[in-house]
């Protein structure tokens, strides 16, 4: 059970007024739709605030697809999650509409879509102990794997985001596969001066398989770099018809 249920429940068994809905709104996440990304994905918030993460999009919309939010302690959602929403369904009433969760203690927290894993993360610094001012590197893939046939184009859209909370310098998604099996269509690497704290940007690379790739599956990695970060890699994979 939540802990907000778990939190009301008590005071209802015990006779006591709720507090006021005030901590629901210290920080409230919604769904950004079909890009499926959270906004906001970086949180600082002091000990005893709450987030609530909802369902809808920033204007109030309902989401059109399925989700749900895991929360973990740490910077990577990994182990059992802190609060899990459960699948929030688009239309069923009985659903998950939402999640609020209440934050006791400092430190670093990671948000999570378990559907959109690769776009729907963020994070919660929590207390005195923020780290220092400095940019973050993420990259993420849209989807991995597609059918493809020889000589038709596949195309594929990285999301690489500056996670952090400094200027990201000379941010570039560069795509490499095996020349005789794939050709990239529309240049190998898309690159920016800079990105800014939370901002975002999705190159979309085109693939056209050829007849050497009939019948294999084809390798696609994606590389992430900027100044002073260390790299990121994704890899895809085109299933190429025979």
């Amino acid at each position: 059970m939540r802990r907000g249920w778990m939190l009301a429940a008590a005071a209802l068994a015990a006779g006591l007024a709720l507090p006021a809905a005030a901590s629901a709104q210290d920080f409230t996440v919604s769904v950004i739709e079909p890009q499926n990304l959270w906004d906001p994905d970086f949180i600082e918030a002091d000990v005893g605030q709450s987030v609530l993460w909802r369902f809808r999009t920033p204007d109030d919309q309902p989401v059109e697809v399925p989700h749900d939010v895991q929360l973990f302690a740490g910077e990577e959602p990994t182990g059992e999650p802190l609060a899990d929403s459960g699948f929030h369904i688009p239309g069923n009433p009985d659903s998950p509409q939402s999640l609020e969760y209440t934050f006791e203690d400092e430190g670093a927290f990671t948000y999570i879509c378990s559907i959109h894993s690769n776009t729907m993360r963020g994070s919660v610094q929590v207390g005195d102990d923020t780290p220092p001012t400095h940019p973050k590197l993420y990259l993420g893939l849209k989807r991995k794997r597609a059918r493809g046939k020889a000589g038709k184009v596949t195309a594929f859209t990285p999301v690489i985001r500056n996670t952090g909370d400094a200027l990201m310098q000379d941010a570039m998604v560069c795509a490499k596969a095996r020349k005789r099996l794939v050709k990239v269509t529309n240049g190998r690497c898309a690159s920016y001066a800079g990105l800014d704290e939370g901002e975002s940007r999705q190159p979309k690379f085109t693939f056209k398989p050829t007849k050497r790739a009939r019948g294999k599956k084809v390798t696609i990695k994606f590389i992430a770099s900027a100044t002073g970060l260390p790299s990121k890699t994704k890899r895809a994979t085109i299933k190429v018809r025979g």
